[in-house]
């Protein structure tokens, strides 16, 4: 918990000279602003004051994932003293660990810390985004392309069952038969459990028919319910859609060129980065959220 008092003393230093004349030169959209001298602390605190005080997303860029890692608590702690909001609505996007075609995947990690991020930001689920300057380089598909790669349920919604599982495999949660740990789900009969990313518990929920009659936490453990919920988000573990479509086009384009086991699949490694055609990334980060402020470290 953070006292209301020192969320007033922080919230002071925006009218400090030098960062009241940054904030009215960034609202007249005179270019480049420079500020010098800064400590890391003192950086963590200017981007959600400069962010509040413009009612603007902002974009911090810098030179690489540790320096992301580094920055992202001091961020999340200041965010949360002068805006009020949970930590959660600052991301991180890390950069991949591997360069396109060189026929290795990102690690799952990474990837879904990139889904999670890219998805919050581009449905404004995200105030503030800390970023490598090679995550924020590289060419992405359309907003409302990751708009759709998370799904948003509620009691009483109409869906099919072969729908939901669909969405759950496209967006890279693995089957299993008990759902124990993030990522994973389990189906029994018209029952699905569903362990998101980000979230403390998984979900059980329950269809009749094409409609959800009840969702409800419960203990990987133990397996047992504890308390229902009125609706869920189930987040992706992947910006690489796993569709039907995709998996064609791999299996034509395998660097092996056999129809072996992971070609057939569609799933050999590195194929994440051939799932879009180039043609198709016609957006970058800033294309994502409305009306960024863009700053550099």
């Amino acid at each position: 918990m953070i006292l209301s008092l020192v969320s007033e003393l922080l919230a002071r230093i925006a009218r400090r000279p030098a960062v009241e004349e940054v904030c009215e030169m960034l609202r007249r959209n005179v270019g480049e602003v420079r500020l010098a001298g800064l400590t890391d602390p003192a950086k963590a605190l200017l981007v959600p004051l400069i962010s509040a005080e413009l009612g603007r997303p902002a974009i911090l860029v810098v030179q690489s994932n540790q320096r992301a890692e580094a920055l992202l608590e001091p961020l999340r702690w200041f965010y949360r003293a002068i805006a009020g909001k949970p930590g959660h609505r600052v991301g991180y996007l890390p950069a991949h660990d591997v360069l396109p075609y060189e026929n290795r995947s990102p690690h799952a990690e990474i990837s879904e810390g990139r889904a999670v991020a890219l998805w919050r930001l581009a449905t404004g689920e995200a105030d503030l985004l800390i970023a490598p300057i090679e995550a924020a380089l590289s060419r992405m598909r359309e907003p409302q392309f990751y708009r759709g790669i998370a799904r948003a349920i509620a009691r009483d919604e109409s869906i099919a069952h072969e729908d939901l599982v669909g969405f759950l495999a496209q967006a890279g949660y693995e089957k299993h038969a008990t759902c124990e740990m993030p990522g994973q789900y389990a189906v029994r009969g018209g029952i699905i459990d569903v362990f998101s990313p980000e979230t403390p518990q998984p979900v059980r929920i329950e269809l009749l028919g094409d409609t959800i009659e009840s969702i409800r936490a419960f203990d990987p453990n133990t397996q047992r319910s504890t308390n229902p919920v009125e609706r869920a988000t189930l987040l992706p573990l992947s910006e690489f859609l796993r569709r039907a479509e995709v998996l064609e086009r791999q299996l034509v384009s395998s660097p092996s060129g056999r129809e072996d086991e992971g070609a057939a699949a569609g799933f050999f490694p590195g194929w994440e980065f051939r799932e879009i055609p180039r043609e198709e990334r016609s957006a970058v980060l800033f294309d994502l959220a409305a009306d960024p402020v863009v700053i550099l470290d």
